[in-house]
């Protein structure tokens, strides 16, 4: 994964561990960056470093 796109998710994490707030435009680039991996979402997801709640929460959001 694109490591500037890492960095910033980073920025959003909060005590618990949880990415909380992040801009519509760091999620597109983070759903983009993901569209081109042939990897298991699983592996993409540990990767990025978020949860399977946060992307599908993320995604219905941008929808």
């Amino acid at each position: 994964m694109d490591l500037e796109v890492l960095k910033k998710l980073s920025a959003f994490k909060g005590d618990g561990g949880r990415t909380r707030n992040v801009s519509d435009e760091l999620l597109l680039r983070y759903f983009q960056h993901g569209n081109t991996l042939v990897a298991p979402l699983r592996d993409f997801l540990q990767n990025a470093g978020v949860s399977q709640k946060f992307h599908l929460c993320s995604a219905k959001r941008l929808k």
